[in-house]
């Protein structure tokens, strides 16, 4: 896994915080739009007409565009099909557009000073490559990409930059859509197909999660089905450590309390 959960400042309800502009826009890194959730949640602004994952057939529209505007000559400033980190889930471009505020927030805090040295965006594992530091020929206020993407990765190298268990929404995992979708099948949602996660959407969650515990084996009714679970499959909760936030935490807190029991 490339990109760390719970290592930065994240926001779940990543939904309330982020807007894209186009439906597959969403496409990207779980934990990024879980950062980047958290920093418009603590600045109270929403990312309104956003820019996320971009499909190859998009960057090729856009290279030749730029190709023709300029003689047949690339500009610098659109990437090469292949090589762009939108369409490997790990940029999204602010708006410009739907108002000012993040534009007037990226040049007034963030447009002078390096990726890596930009503590306002780095503590939520964040960074602004395009700065006027680091890249001055061609700066971006509006793009944005993980912290891990910083430095040292070849062009060549960004399509298999993300490992098998980097999440991926829409793409290894169900997003809330196709969830809303599924429910409203076999009746247990009545709301419309929004990929918003609200109170009915969540209310079919709460329906459906008994079943999927059984499915899974793991509708578990008392501690010592727990405890039995763990000590036969110690795999499948050391795989969750990995995606169920907080286990690992809560796991150390009971392992503390029972430090002289034994």
């Amino acid at each position: 896994m490339k990109i760390i959960p719970n290592k930065y400042e994240e926001e779940s309800n990543w939904h309330k915080w982020v807007k894209f502009v186009y439906s597959h826009g969403n496409k990207l890194s779980l934990v990024f739009l879980r950062r980047l959730a958290a920093l418009a949640r603590d600045l109270n602004h929403v990312m309104n007409g956003s820019y996320g994952y971009r499909p190859i057939e998009e960057t090729q529209r856009l290279y030749n565009t730029d190709l023709k505007a300029n003689g047949g000559k690339p500009s610098g400033k659109v990437a090469l099909p292949g090589t762009s980190w939108h369409e490997h889930h790990l940029a999204i471009d602010l708006s410009g557009t739907y108002d000012n505020y993040w534009r007037n927030l990226s040049n007034s805090q963030w447009m002078n000073k390096s990726r890596l040295k930009c503590p306002d965006l780095n503590k939520y594992g964040l960074v602004l490559p395009l700065n006027k530091v680091d890249y001055p020929k061609a700066p971006e206020w509006w793009h944005l990409q993980p912290i891990e993407t910083a430095i040292g990765i070849d062009k060549d190298k960004r399509k298999n930059f993300l490992d098998a268990d980097d999440l991926v929404y829409g793409k290894n995992t169900m997003t809330v859509k196709q969830f809303q979708a599924a429910m409203k099948s076999i009746g247990l949602y009545t709301g419309a197909l929004d990929d918003s996660p609200g109170a009915l959407t969540r209310a079919a969650a709460k329906k459906i999660m008994p079943l999927l515990h059984q499915i899974l084996g793991t509708d578990y009714q008392t501690a010592e089905e727990v405890i039995r679970a763990a000590q036969a499959s110690p795999q499948f909760w050391i795989d969750r450590l990995k995606t169920v936030t907080y286990l690992d935490a809560y796991t150390m807190n009971i392992v503390n309390k029972m430090k002289g029991l034994r």
